[in-house]
């Protein structure tokens, strides 16, 4: 089928092509009766070479970041994220491969780790192009480096510091700007932060059991069905929030282009100045009606 798409031939004349035989008494049928060549199981890990390859693009861009072009650092200081929060999570500044217009765009260059070696490496374009593709205006804010591996990686251990999970916070969220956001605001009030990358990610039983050390736990998703979901696979306690309206001055909710309410993420509440304070509710919230609990987090935030 693959040979009669590419080269436009009938079925025939590609079995022809592919076989060298003469195929006048060949049937789809017969041909179709063949087993198929079992599938090779798909690489988990990427390899030494591919490391290697992304080891130095992450080098590379980073310079560029912190030295070399501006463009990255200021897109990343009017989302409301410091110097220090690029540090801890790796980040860079580089081109990406911009499919829909197939050119190089800058984008901030973010690896993707585990257990300290990386794994993928995601791009999010600054300024990208709407392209309209078969009548349909279509938009890619991120892509990733060929032969990234993202299963069963939660985003953002670089940036953690293991130990005393019992005495700390777990918030689970969608989106790496976001999970840098929270860590900017609260990781110095025992508060860990790891994302999902999407809300379609399943989670692992490693993933599970790492969750089960902490005191509270927080899943955090754009929508409160998905959060839910989430929830029911965590420990008892689990907290699951959605990311809050947008309201006008007269509380009225305001709605996009497309129609649908609008929301704020975490970046959207850094940038004005509320995430904190979120977290400090929705933190409260776990704590329900235990009286030790909540003086716990008081002192937490107080500490900080």
């Amino acid at each position: 089928d693959w040979v009669m798409w590419r080269h436009g031939m009938d079925f025939k004349t590609a079995v022809g092509f592919l076989t060298g035989v003469s195929v006048n008494s060949v049937t789809k049928t017969a041909v179709q009766q063949r087993a198929p060549a079992p599938a090779q199981p798909e690489r988990t890990e990427p390899d030494d070479q591919w490391r290697a390859k992304a080891d130095g693009i992450v080098a590379e861009t980073q310079h560029a970041l912190f030295n070399a072009d501006p463009d990255g650092a200021e897109y990343l200081e009017r989302r409301g994220l410091e110097p220090g929060t690029w540090q801890a999570f790796g980040w860079g500044f580089g081109p990406g491969w911009y499919s829909l217009t197939k050119q190089l765009l800058p984008a901030i260059v973010i690896p993707w780790y585990r257990g300290g070696r990386i794994m993928a490496i995601r791009y999010r374009f600054l300024n990208p192009p709407a392209v309209v593709v078969e009548g349909k205006e279509r938009v890619e804010k991120i892509v990733s480096l060929s032969g990234s591996k993202f299963g069963g990686i939660l985003y953002g251990g670089q940036a953690m510091q293991p130990g005393a999970e019992q005495t700390r916070t777990l918030v689970l969220c969608e989106g790496e700007i976001n999970a840098a956001s929270i860590w900017q605001v609260a990781h110095e009030t025992r508060l860990d932060v790891l994302s999902v990358g999407s809300e379609s990610t399943r989670l692992t039983d490693a993933m599970i059991a790492h969750a089960a050390k902490y005191k509270h736990v927080i899943v955090w998703m754009d929508r409160r069905e998905i959060a839910a979901k989430m929830r029911e696979q965590l420990p008892a306690g689990t907290v699951a929030v959605s990311s809050p309206l947008r309201k006008d001055d007269q509380g009225n909710v305001l709605t996009g282009p497309d129609g649908k309410p609008q929301k704020w993420d975490a970046n959207d509440l850094l940038r004005i100045g509320k995430l904190g304070a979120f977290l400090a509710g929705v933190r409260g919230k776990a704590c329900g009606d235990d009286g030790a609990k909540r003086e716990g987090l008081l002192w937490d935030l107080v500490d900080a």
